[in-house]
């Protein structure tokens, strides 16, 4: 066999040995924990669903969903903290001083006090009180992460909130101006002169946080190709970018570029998504932006 693979066959008699980690204690949660210590007793614990309702929505944030019994599970996921209280306040500040977050969940989660391994298969359990970032948007379709099993322990999840920010002010993108619009998207006409101002769109759908900048270097590149080999008139000035969802769960930040700019009036910041069969399509977390030095206004 080849260097650093198994120099041992695995067969149902051989026995396993105790690995270093096998029963070793765990970093203790800040959260109660239920006198009956059963994960139903912990999902039915009144003291974990009144923090998550009377939890505060945090200045600058939208609450999608409240008390949910599962986490979020989506593309982005920036990483997680682990709170002393539930504090929706002290995960918004997280969130808020982290680039490219736009949303966070918080929760309880019953976690086992020892890892779980033969000779302790189903410990005690702590509380650990989660702070998890996200670099796309929430919703009550992406909590559906309803715990696990590790070994003969169940772990468990209740009183999750969902917060998603709802910027004054688009992101700050070198050499463009930007307008946060909200869940519409630019649905624009012909110019005066009855031309098409579209030129296309890219996705980006590698679990990379939203980030409009992205558009931006999109929008650049596009320029710049059509100059080399198209016309003029392909310039792109304006780009709108917002993520695409599909059945309420984030799919692709989608960037749409066009040659002139248009403005945030309601016949212009009209596209809510559609239906393709059974499946809705809608706009979250939209932007537009146009360009400082050429926004392309056309010659009426």
């Amino acid at each position: 066999m080849g260097e650093g693979a198994l120099s041992d066959i695995i067969t149902p008699s051989a026995k396993l040995l105790r690995r270093d980690w096998d029963c070793s204690d765990q970093a203790l949660g800040s959260g109660p924990v239920p006198s009956s210590d059963t994960p139903e007793a912990f999902l039915a614990f009144s003291e974990l669903s009144d923090a998550a309702n009377g939890a505060k929505t945090p200045e600058g944030y939208v609450n999608v969903f409240q008390n949910k019994k599962a986490s979020s599970q989506t593309s982005s996921y920036m990483g997680y903290f682990s709170l002393s209280s539930y504090d929706t306040e002290a995960c918004a500040a997280k969130c808020s001083t982290t680039k490219g977050c736009l949303s966070f969940n918080i929760l309880f989660e019953r976690d086992p006090e020892k890892v779980p391994a033969t000779a302790c298969p189903n410990p005690a359990s702590t509380t650990v009180i989660k702070c998890v970032l996200w670099g796309t948007v929430l919703s009550p379709e992406t909590a559906t992460n309803d715990g696990q099993w590790r070994n003969d322990f169940h772990v468990v999840i209740a009183g999750s909130n969902g917060y998603v920010r709802n910027p004054s002010a688009a992101e700050s993108v070198t050499g463009y101006t930007g307008t946060f619009v909200g869940n519409k998207a630019v649905n624009a006409p012909s110019d005066c002169n009855g031309r098409d101002t579209y030129i296309t769109y890219k996705e980006f759908s590698d679990g990379a946080p939203f980030d409009p900048s992205r558009c931006a270097t999109a929008c650049e590149a596009e320029t710049q190709f059509n100059i080399d080999h198209l016309n003029s008139r392909s310039i792109c000035r304006f780009f709108n970018t917002y993520i695409l969802m599909k059945n309420g769960v984030p799919q692709a930040q989608i960037c749409s570029m066009y040659n002139t700019t248009w403005a945030n009036t309601p016949d212009i910041i009209s596209n809510e998504g559609q239906w393709r069969g059974s499946d809705h399509y809608t706009i979250a977390y939209s932007e537009i932006y146009s360009n400082d030095a050429t926004p392309g206004q056309p010659i009426c």
